[in-house]
């Protein structure tokens, strides 16, 4: 488990309870929704509001501690700030998964993009398909 204090403190940012426990709850789910995320921390700290989640989730993205996922037709999800890697979205039960990758690929595609006269601010992958859970669970019940 990280030290979430102290990459706190090395990207300038305060060290409170409530950015501690989100760092960790957003950590230990993987991927995972604002409003998931309000719900999971309210049942440790009730007094907390969307709004204050809202902005540190912000804050944190900002200083590159978290990243935000955009992804189609799904709620943006949050994720701590990993290797280089894609995701792999099933478009049946909706789980996110990460995919390491060379570390080059990523800033290939940025160049590709510079080469071409476009100013890229941000490169991510999403792939779409189904999970190999939902792939078995349709199998098997197609075998019925």
């Amino acid at each position: 488990m990280k030290n979430f204090k102290t990459l706190l403190k090395e990207k300038g940012l305060k060290s409170t309870a409530q950015r501690v426990l989100m760092l960790k709850t957003i950590e230990e789910a993987g991927h995972i929704d604002m409003d998931t995320l309000h719900k999971k921390m309210s049942e440790l700290t009730p007094s907390i509001s969307l709004n204050t989640i809202y902005l540190n989730l912000e804050q944190l993205a900002k200083q590159g501690l978290i990243a935000k996922v955009s992804l189609s037709s799904q709620k943006n999800v949050y994720e701590t700030v990993k290797e280089q890697h894609i995701h792999l979205v099933c478009t049946a039960c909706g789980n996110i998964m990460d995919k390491e990758i060379e570390n080059n690929t990523l800033a290939k595609m940025k160049e590709g993009a510079l080469s071409g006269g476009f100013t890229p601010s941000l490169v991510a992958v999403n792939i779409y398909g189904v999970c190999k859970k939902c792939t078995d669970n349709q199998t098997t019940k197609e075998h019925r």
